[in-house]
């Protein structure tokens, strides 16, 4: 017998950070896919995703 909980699917990381990335967009930032690799390693972190994207 499975006694495993169920997981979740997984989400499309373009869901996932909708609103932070909106926000990237805002500030001119339209690298969809690098603001979603940053936000991916910075747990959507806006301060963080920012320093690493202008390092």
């Amino acid at each position: 017998m499975d006694t495993d909980p169920p997981t979740a699917p997984p989400v499309d990381p373009a869901i996932r950070w909708a609103s932070q990335l909106a926000l990237f967009a805002e500030m001119g930032i339209t690298d969809t896919a690098n603001v979603i690799q940053v936000l991916e390693a910075t747990n959507g972190d806006i301060d963080l995703a920012l320093q690493l994207l202008f390092q």
